[in-house]
Order: C-alpha cells, then sequence, then structure tokens
C-alpha cells in the first residue's frame, strides 16, 4: 500500500487578477488579511499608471504605491512577502505620487491590469 502524505498549510496561495482595475478601486480583494509575495501590473494606458495598495477594507492613505510607465510591464516578487494586517485594497489613478485617497482619476486609453499572488492569513 501507497501512502502520499502532504504537509499541512494553513495558508492558502491565492491568485487575484483584475483586468479593469479603476480609480474607484477594488476594496479587500482577498476577503481579510493577506501576505502580498508577487505583483504584476500591464499598464496599457496612455498615462503613467500610479498603483496605491492600501492596509484597509476601504480608503485611508495608502501603504505602497508602484509607478509603471506608460505602456510598460511590471512584475514585482517579494520573498519575504508583504503582510496587510487588515485588508488588500487596490487602485489605479493618473495622479502624480500622492497620500490622499482621493487623488486623480482613472489613466485614459485601455485598462491597467493588475495580477496577485497572496496568502491568506488565518
Amino acid at each position: 500500500m501507497a501512502v502520499t502524505s502532504t504537509p499541512f498549510d494553513r495558508f492558502k496561495e491565492i491568485i487575484y487578477r483584475d483586468t479593469v482595475v479603476t480609480d474607484a478601486g477594488s476594496n479587500d480583494i482577498y476577503g481579510g488579511p493577506c501576505t502580498l509575495y508577487y505583483v504584476r501590473i500591464n499598464n496599457a494606458s496612455g498615462q503613467v499608471a500610479h498603483v496605491k495598495l492600501y492596509d484597509a477594507d476601504t480608503g485611508g492613505s495608502p501603504s505602497i504605491i508602484l509607478t509603471v510607465a506608460i505602456g510598460a510591464t511590471r512584475d514585482i516578487t517579494i520573498p519575504a512577502g508583504v503582510r496587510f494586517d487588515t485588508a488588500l485594497s487596490i487602485r489605479v489613478t493618473d495622479a502624480k505620487l500622492s497620500l490622499s485617497s482621493g487623488d486623480g482619476d482613472t489613466p485614459s486609453g485601455s485598462a491597467v491590469e493588475m495580477y496577485f499572488i497572496a496568502k491568506e492569513l488565518v
């Protein structure tokens, strides 16, 4: 008799994809706290995109701001991960770097696509 054992992993890796991120954003994309390990941003818009990551389920000041050039794709791997204790919320604007959650509009032109790999905290 053969027995296969899979180590218990209390953290689930989840891939999140949003093909039309806007200035309105998406709140609490993992449904609670998580640790973020990978981000891919494809800026197909006609403006520089400022991607804002929040450790909150709504608004506030961004914890991280990533700037992506027109037509560029950025891949960011975070081996140790970045922990979001409340929730991971995202939005993208055409505004210059700012800590205000109400700054800027959605970049014009095509969509800004974002992909994330994170583990939920249990």
